[in-house]
């Protein structure tokens, strides 16, 4: 230590010419100034650095945390049938490649969708006209059973009205031959036989409707089912 200042002083000797020692004396914080404040810068320029590192961390952190946040809503978006939803693509990097990669899913599942909805639409309507059709076949068949069976009624009825009849006009045309032209009697008869004539026709008609109704069939009810479902 310097007795006259109370510093700290550092010396350094060398060999002389002749001999001679060459020595030096320099106060030590002067010899050690430049390195104290190249220490001192650097200690700054890392603090520094450390300080830069940190924000852009952070500032990273919050734009990779925004885009997760938007991928969460995209999927959302798509677990509740928004297949229009679209992430925003921000650059080049992986989470650009993941929400390009999101969007052309939504696509491909939108366009599914659309396909799945265009069928559903196409076998509903040929569900339903398969199901009129078969509506108007059993109505159809339903109006051929009340054809056959009032047809069936009708021969029923002419059977049962035709052979009585038969009797009366016969016996009436008997009376007619023997009944004087222009008589009281002649006439009733011949009122009575064109009346039964009348009726004989009648009869006729409804035995005709009867031979042209319309026969039950057997129908193939699983054939009839399956061209319905299919």
């Amino acid at each position: 230590d310097d007795a006259g200042s109370g510093a700290a002083v550092i010396s350094a000797s060398a060999e002389g010419p002749l001999g001679s020692r060459i020595v030096t004396e320099a106060r030590r914080a002067a010899a050690f100034a430049a390195s104290d404040r190249i220490r001192r810068q650097s200690m700054v320029w890392v603090l520094i650095a450390f300080a830069t590192a940190l924000g852009a961390g952070l500032v990273l952190s919050r734009s990779i945390r925004h885009r997760l946040a938007q991928l969460t809503i995209g999927a959302q978006a798509l677990a509740a049938g928004r297949f229009d939803h679209k992430v925003p693509v921000l650059g080049r990097d992986e989470l650009s490649r993941l929400a390009s990669t999101f969007n052309r899913m939504g696509d491909e599942i939108a366009k599914q969708d659309a396909e799945i909805r265009a069928w559903n639409a196409e076998l509903r309507e040929r569900v339903e006209a398969r199901t009129r059709e078969l509506v108007a076949a059993q109505e159809a068949l339903g109006e051929a059973r009340k054809l056959a069976g009032l047809a069936t009624l009708g021969a029923g009825i002419a059977h049962e009205v035709n052979n009585p009849l038969s009797g009366v006009l016969g016996l009436t045309q008997v009376l007619l031959a023997k009944a004087p032209e222009g008589s009281r009697e002649h006439r009733a008869l011949t009122s009575i036989e064109r009346e039964a004539q009348r009726i004989r026709d009648i009869v006729q008609r409804m035995s005709a409707l009867a031979a042209e109704a319309p026969r039950q069939a057997t129908v193939p009810v699983r054939a009839l089912l399956e061209a319905v479902a299919s």
